[in-house]
């Protein structure tokens, strides 16, 4: 999303343990932006966005693939 869209998407991982107000902070941020995301840009957004990765990590296997067949 960073290249087309500038929206910059930061994955958190504190473990398997997160405090339930931390929780629920990061559940509203993310309902919210989800919101404002669609709204600036379409609610085709995420998919076109899920579609470009899932191709560049096909393309990425497929190049390591062949590299180490090398």
């Amino acid at each position: 999303m960073m290249d087309k869209y500038k929206i910059y998407v930061n994955h958190t991982s504190e473990g398997s343990f997160l405090p339930l107000a931390k929780s629920r902070y990061y559940e509203g941020y993310n309902f919210m932006m989800k919101k404002q995301i669609v709204k600036k840009y379409g609610s085709d957004v995420f998919a076109e966005s899920e579609k470009a990765a899932v191709s560049a990590y096909e393309f990425r296997n497929k190049t390591l693939n062949q590299v180490k067949k090398q």
